[in-house]
């Protein structure tokens, strides 16, 4: 799979698993409202567990993402650095051989 489909893709489930994680919370500020004003649970153990497993889940997928965009970065700029030397060694070349030619003329 090439970058930019690559980048489309995670960026797609990046901005699903933001929309879940902000369910998530969503649900738990309702149970803490809930919590506050009747001392009342309104989430089962299960509930709990489950919205824990779903933040671990997308905390993994969001680790996933920001290391696979570093990687990328990374890549970006040592192809940037290559493109520039060897830009800088055409250039260099150039000018010893205009020099050699002016010198030997």
């Amino acid at each position: 799979m090439n970058d930019l489909k690559m980048f489309d893709t995670f960026s797609k489930i990046q901005e699903v698993n933001l929309n879940h994680l902000g369910k998530i919370k969503f649900r738990l500020m309702n149970a803490i409202e809930k919590w506050n004003e009747t001392s009342e649970c309104i989430l089962s153990d299960d509930d709990i567990e489950s919205l824990l497993k779903q933040s671990k889940i997308a905390d993994n997928i969001t680790n996933e993402y920001a290391q696979w965009a570093q990687l990328k970065q990374i890549e970006v700029k040592e192809r940037t650095t290559k493109l520039q030397l060897s830009k800088q060694t055409e250039l260099e070349n150039a000018s010893i051989a205009r020099l050699s030619s002016s010198s030997s003329a």
